[in-house]
This record gives C-alpha cells, structure tokens and sequence, in this order.
C-alpha cells in the first residue's frame, strides 16, 4: 500500500527545514509550455516555446527562476516559423547550449538548432543542422556536454537507405559549434535512438529500433556503431531514456503498448547492465491514464518517474511517482486543478526535494508553463497534491541483438538572424485544490485507574472525512477506550485531498515516592534504604533494578553505586525512583601502603599508609599499642610484623592485616680514588703510608654487621684532592674523621665544611683550617657528643687552592659502625 504523501504534526506543516516547495504557471494571452528544467547557481533554468513574440508561431523559450520560483529573466529565440528548445545544459565552456528544431531556417522543412547563450541568454553564436527533408530535436531526448564540447542526436527523415522509414542523426561538435563528425545510423525498418551518457570512449544510447525498445553503444571518436540489445513485447514500446545509477547501471524508461492488449500505454521502467543485460523490468499505469515516462535516479538509490500522458481533458493532472531502488513505489502524487496538466520532464534537487515542468490548460484551453518545486515527499505547502494509486507489474521483454547500418549525412549552416527576444510572461501561484483545514480534538486522557479510558473527540467539518489511526473514513465522531500514546488523523475533502495530523492522549500517573530513606550507621560496611509511598493504593510491590518484585520496602546491604527502585500500587499505576548511594558512606578504605625496609644504607624503616572513605576526613594512626598520630607515617628501626589501626572522626575503625619490615645486613663495598702530588706520601687507613700509584684494599669491621671493603685507587699527579664517600668512626684510629685530604701545595686551606641529616638539618660546621688534619674534621657525632646512626649524611665545602680560586665540592658520605 503507498504511503500517505503529505503528513503534518499537530497543526505544523510536513514541509522539510531548508527545501522550497511552489507550485506556478508562466502565460502569456497565448500558449507556452516547459520541456525541460536545469538547476543552476540561480535557481532553475527552463527551456521550451511561447508564441507570445512572434504572432502565434512558436519561438524558443528560455526562463530563469530563484529557488522559490520567481521569475528573474525571461528569453525568446526564432524566426518567422515555429521554433522549439527542447534542451538546455551547461555549456562545456561556460554559459548554457540550447537545443531544439526550427521551422524558419535550414535545408529542409523541419532542421534541428543549436544556439549558445551566456549566463543570462544572450546569444553567443547559432547552429543549424539538417537534410532536405526533416530532422528533430528528440522531445524527450539528451544534449551531452563533453570537456571539449557535445553530441547531439534524434530522429532524422532526409538520408534513408536500406528500406527504412526514419533512421538516428548522431552528430559531435567543439565548443564552437562545428562539426567533428556526423553519422547516420539506420536498421532495415526504423529506429530512433537518443545518445544520453559518456563515460570513456563509448556513448550509450537508447530509444527505438523497429518499433522494440533498444540499448546501443557508439564509439566516441568516429561514431561507428558498436553494439546493440533489443526489447520485445508482443506490441510497440520504446526507451528513450538513460541515466546512470549510483551502483553502475543504467535506468531505461518511456512505454510500452504490449500489456493491455495495445489499448493503453504503460509506463516502461529497466534497470540494466553496461551490456544491456536486465536487472529489472517493470511497467506502471494509473487507471485511465495513457502514461508515457521519464524515469531519473534519485540519492538514495531510488526513481522519480516523470509521465507525460497522451490523455488531453479536463481532470487530467500531472503525476510524479517514487520508487525505491527495486522500483516499488513508495508514493505517488497528481499535481494542478480540476483541468488539464503534465509535465514533460522532472528531476530530483540538491536540497533534497523534486522539480518537474509541463504546461497547464487555462479556463481558455490556452496552455502555459507549468513549474512543480515539491520537498522530498512530494507535498507542497498549503497545496493540496492528491495521492495516486500506482498499478505496478513486472514486465520481462524479449532481448535479442540487432544489427545497424551507418552513414555521413549533415553539414551545418549558420543562423545569423535568429531573433533573441525579451518576453513578458506573467508568473502566479497555481492551486486552486488546497488542503483541508485543520480539525480540533477534545481529549480526554488514560489514567492509571483506566489505562483503556483516553478519549478522543474529532471536531471537524462535516463535509469531510477523517480517518482515525487508519481506520475507515468517517463523519466527525469520538472515539472511545484508547490508552496514552500517540494517534494519527487524516482528512480528506470531497476533491480527495488528504492530510495527516498527529493527536496525543496523555497518561496520567502519580508519583507515590518523592525520595528514598537512606540509613547511614555508623561505622557500617553498607547502607539500608527504605521506600515509604506517600500516594497510590495498598498493597505495594516494590523491585530493586531487576531482582523480582516482592512486599518488602526495605532493602538492606547496598553498597556504593546508582540504583533504581520501582513501586507499583494496587491499581496498576508504576513509579520509578532513581537515586545514589554515596562514596562517601563507604567505610575507611586503605588506598596504598608504601614500605621501606632496614638496610645497610637504611638503618631506620619506614611504613606509609594513605587511606580514604569513612564518616570524616580527620583520620587517626597508631602502630601496634602506640600512641595515636593525625598521619600515616611511621619510622621503625626494628624489623618484624606491623598493624596499624585507623580511626575517622566517628570513631569508626579499620585496621590493616599485618605489615611486614625486614632488615638486610649485606656487606658495603666502598671506594675513594685520589691523586697526591709526586713530592708527597699518603697516609693509608692502615696507618701506612705511600706514594706508589695502585689499589689498595682494607677490611673494616662494624658493630652493626654492615663490614664494608674500601678501595683506595691512588694517583700520583702533580695535584691531588681527596675527600672520603664512607667512614668508620669506632675510635679504632682507623679512618675515624671525615674532613678533606689533599697535596699542600694543590689546596691552601678549607673555607668551610658542613655536614647535615637526612632532612637537611646542619649539624657540623668548621670554617678556615687546613687540608690533611684528621681531628679538624667530623669526628661522626651529632648533638653534642650522640653518636650518629649508620647512614648517608650530605656534606658541601668551599676549598681555597693555591692560586686563590674558591671551588665548591658537595655530596654524600656514608657512616659505617
């Protein structure tokens, strides 16, 4: 079933944000008609004939309209005789080719023109074409533009052979108008082909041959015939329209007379390959229509099929028709008034809509220029575009493989006296079958205690019909027992003019929960919430996301996260509450515990304790049965297994499983290298003395077990400066002083050497003495007299050398017991 055409929601108008939609006529006091329509930069450029300038001949017609279909310039182009433009496209090097025949110039009595125009039709130059006797521009055919100009083709009547009554004109040209080559292609009976397509070096063509439709290929350089596919009914039918698909096909469309036994026409619509070979056939027909059709793909992949109707009369309309890409249509509409419309050709716009042309019949029965802007599903606002019912059957002709016959046939002559004229066509709005007006509803909404009980009264005219959510059409009435929701309404008047509109009925429910009870104890792992409804009937079932429903309306255990609980009373009616169990009622967390165990270079441990969550964020510590501290840090000169216990401001507690700190005595190995001067000795740890380069090893003992081994790598230099990275200060008269060790004659004299704790407290300091002295150095006590820990203190100086120059040295030196 189609799908109705035009839907408006709730009193606002289907159209699509950003697409024009009109409906207009151009007339003049005599007759006009529209062949065929270009979108260009401006808006849309529209070819045909007016009789307007030339006393009741025809002329060529070129008009130019915005995207809301006013007009902005208007031409006319002939002679004497009747003149026609069947085509307009874009010219290959700017401004616009215009395609027709003409009557007042050429060979014969009927020659096909080319006239090139500027941006706002003016004449640039004219072309005639023909034999001597009669030669069309195809009403439905194509003007190709090449980069390097174009093709023309059609019917042609003056070079025939081969027992033919009419036979294909095929012509190339260069942006000037001048012939490249021409050709002649005819089959034994009659044929009538329309170049539509380049792509490569191959023209595709379509159209007639001897009275089947046919598919052909041409060579583009010489335009000799390549290959050709014939289709076959058991009547006359014709395809005299290519255009490309997006998925590299071709579609084919005109009619066929071969599915009614001759009686009618049927629009004919395939789909084939770059071969020729069928995809799909179909055939469409309106009841009592004779349709003829041109078919266009559209960006989705689907049709707009365009039908021309042989029919002539009164409540004749112009039709549009959207297919899907398999051809099915989707919808399908007639377009004008109680007279007589068609359009001849039609294609889809870049903001999405359609655009058709034709003529229209006045009250007179003179026909003017008939221009339709639909949106993407063929309304038009305030118009009133009848939906159409479509009868579509597949339709699988005959394909066979003709043969063709060639020859040169035409010449050009030049037309330099073509009249270029101004004309005056008055433009107007073109809808005398507008849409029906709007209804009013009362609604009456579904309640909890009535989920049946919604009521919807349709208020409306009584000379129309409404349809309520597709059901049969009806007299204004009510309708009874509908639940909340949404409900379509479409009206239709006595012309068949439909038009949907939207109505809602409300549920009315009730919130029986505003919020959750949410019991924090202290000190507890989870949380209790309790549901207390405030509204609704008894009994009540509550659920917790998706656990089931039960009676309880307290949930106990919940830990921290997002939840929803759902309550339902005794009439049916539902409440939903969401809510959050805060992070912050989470019992105290420990995030993280960093250790440092006892060693040789770390004689004191350490444990670090971070901890989050709890009822506050003023926490307490205490190690073991220790004091309690206000943070998490804790030195330990014991090795063994340690618990801490954490306290927030509630007195709520966590204590950590035990936390192990071990001690590792491993031996150090240490070492100093110097340098003396060549004059001097060197007084070893051993208490010998030396002035020979080389190493020299000593075993030193510690209380602690940390022994250490120390390398002495000695130079003998010119220079020499020495200051120990480790020494033992145990009174063994063994490197028990730290201070600076160098030649006499290298350093002058010590400015000053401090020596400070781990955390930077100064705790030596000796300023102006000299190099070498043992006891004018750090003896390895600190507050007066306390023997400092084994460990790594940090020391800086100022040395003054010889020649007066200050030189700074610092660094760490480690104390072993």
């Amino acid at each position: 079933m189609n799908r109705i055409l035009f839907i408006l929601l709730l009193g606002i108008l289907g159209d699509i944000k950003g697409q024009s939609a009109f409906q207009k006529v151009f007339k003049s006091n005599g007759n006009e008609a529209a062949y065929y329509v270009l979108e260009n930069p401006a808006g849309f450029l529209i070819s045909g004939f007016t009789t307007v300038t030339n006393g009741g001949d025809k002329d060529g017609y070129l008009l130019q309209i915005d995207p809301n279909g006013e007009k902005i310039w208007e031409r006319s182009y002939g002679g004497p005789n009747d003149d026609e433009i069947i085509i307009v496209e874009k010219g290959s090097n700017g401004g616009y080719l215009l395609f027709g025949h003409t009557q007042s110039t050429g060979n014969g009595d009927n020659d096909v023109f080319l006239i090139k125009v500027d941006d706002t039709g003016n004449t640039e130059w004219v072309r005639t074409f023909g034999g001597g006797f009669r030669e069309v521009a195809p009403l439905f055919g194509t003007l190709i533009t090449l980069p390097d100009g174009y093709i023309v083709s059609g019917p042609q009547y003056s070079n025939l052979s081969n027992g033919s009554d009419f036979g294909t004109y095929l012509i190339r040209l260069n942006q000037s108008g001048n012939i490249i080559w021409s050709r002649c292609h005819e089959t034994g009976d009659e044929n009538y082909l329309v170049a539509n397509y380049v792509e490569g070096n191959t023209i595709y063509a379509a159209g007639n041959m001897d009275e089947d439709g046919a598919f052909a290929t041409f060579d583009l350089s010489t335009g000799d015939f390549i290959a050709a596919k014939k289709y076959s009914g058991n009547s006359r039918e014709s395809l005299y329209h290519l255009m490309p698909t997006v998925d590299n096909h071709f579609i084919l469309s005109d009619h066929s007379w071969s599915l009614d036994n001759a009686n009618s026409i049927y629009t004919w619509v395939s789909k084939v390959d770059k071969t020729g070979m069928v995809v799909w056939s179909k055939a469409y027909q309106k009841t009592g229509y004779n349709m003829r059709s041109f078919a266009s793909p559209t960006p989705d992949g689907g049709l707009i099929i365009v039908p021309f109707s042989g029919n002539t009369g009164s409540n004749i309309n112009a039709l549009l028709i959207k297919t899907d890409a398999e051809g099915v249509v989707e919808w399908a509409g007639e377009y004008g008034t109680d007279r007589y419309e068609t359009f001849y050709r039609g294609s889809p716009t870049l903001d999405g809509g359609f655009i058709a042309v034709g003529k229209a019949a006045d009250i007179n029965g003179k026909e003017h220029v008939f221009v339709v802007k639909t949106d993407s599903e063929g309304s038009i606002d305030g118009c009133c575009a009848k939906e159409v019912q479509i009868n579509v059957i597949d339709y699988p002709a005959t394909v066979s493989t003709p043969s063709m016959y060639s020859s040169d046939p035409f010449s050009f002559n030049n037309w330099n006296n073509a009249l270029n004229a101004s004309t005056s066509l008055i433009s107007s709005d073109f809808c005398t079958a507008v849409l029906p007006p709007p209804p009013t509803f009362d609604i009456e909404p579904a309640t909890c205690g009535n989920s049946q009980g919604g009521k919807v009264q349709v208020i409306g005219l009584p000379s129309l019909t409404y349809s309520f959510d597709g059901g049969q059409f009806l007299p204004p009435t009510t309708y009874n027992l509908l639940a909340g929701g949404s409900y379509s309404v479409v009206v239709k008047s006595s012309n068949g003019c439909t038009q949907s509109y939207q109505v809602v009925v409300p549920f009315i429910g009730y919130n029986m929960v505003d919020t959750p009870l949410i019991e924090t104890m202290p000190c507890a792992n989870t949380i209790t919430v309790t549901i207390n409804p405030t509204t609704g009937f008894t009994p009540f079932q509550y659920q917790l996301g998706t656990a089931g429903w039960g009676a309880s309306n307290v949930f106990p255990g919940l830990e921290p996260a997002d939840y929803t609980i759902f309550v339902q009373d005794n009439n049916g009616c539902l409440d939903t509450l969401n809510f959050t169990v805060n992070p912050d009622n989470a019992p105290i967390q420990v995030e993280s515990i960093t250790i440092q165990n006892i060693d040789c270079l770390h004689p004191i441990g350490s444990i670090q304790l971070t901890t989050n969550g709890g009822l506050g964020s003023d926490y307490s510590y205490n190690i073991g049965s220790g004091s309690p501290q206000n943070n998490g840090f804790f030195e330990l000169t014991t090795p063994g297994n340690y618990m801490i216990t954490v306290t927030d401001s509630e007195g709520c507690t966590t204590t950590t499983p035990p936390i192990v700190i071990t001690k590792n005595v491993l031996p150090v190995a240490t070492e100093s290298t110097l340098d003396i001067c060549s004059d001097q000795t060197l007084t070893l740890p051993d208490g010998t003395t030396t002035n020979v380069t080389g190493n020299y090893v000593f075993q030193l003992k510690a209380v602690s077990g940390c022994d250490s081994t120390h390398t002495v790598r000695l130079g003998v230099t010119e220079k020499s400066l020495y200051i120990p990275n480790v020494f033992h200060p145990n009174d063994d008269g063994i490197n028990d002083w730290f201070t600076v060790y160098s030649s006499i004659d290298c350093i002058k004299s010590i400015k000053y050497l401090r020596v400070y704790d781990r955390w930077g407290g100064l705790f030596f300091e000796r300023k102006d003495f000299p190099t070498n002295i043992d006891k004018l150095g750090w003896d390895g006590t600190i507050e007066g007299g306390k023997k400092a820990d084994t460990g790594v203190y940090i020391y800086d100086c100022v040395l003054v050398l010889a020649s007066g120059v200050e030189v700074e040295y610092s660094g760490d030196v480690t104390v072993v017991r």
